[in-house]
């Protein structure tokens, strides 16, 4: 594992924690990992690597969040020199959607 994980595991009181990177055909710019506890809880850490995704990826989640399923923020890192602004965030099980399931009465609802 590398050295930016341990940091964000030491960071974020998450050093027993499992780190598994996502990787999907659909990632943008992010990186991904879902991590879990020793106690079983999981979580998601979204790496925003361009300067300011953070703050916008926060915005909307915070701006979603009374009105669709989001995911809850549980801490933020802010960007710092050689750090990456990140994203705590809780899990929330499912798949992602692909092409064919975005129809017009999923977008009506």
């Amino acid at each position: 594992m590398n050295t930016l994980i341990n940091w964000y595991q030491t960071h974020l009181n998450l050093k027993e924690a499992t780190f598994s990177r996502i990787d999907h055909d659909d990632a943008m710019v992010e990186v991904v990992y879902k991590i879990t506890t020793p106690n079983g809880r999981q979580l998601i850490l979204k790496v925003c690597e361009r300067p300011n995704d953070n703050l916008r990826e926060e915005y909307f989640l915070k701006f979603f969040a009374e009105k669709l399923a989001v995911p809850r923020i549980i801490q933020l890192v802010e960007p710092q020199a050689n750090i990456h602004g990140a994203i705590l965030m809780e899990y929330l099980p499912g798949t992602l959607l692909k092409t064919v399931d975005f129809t017009d009465p999923l977008a009506c609802e």
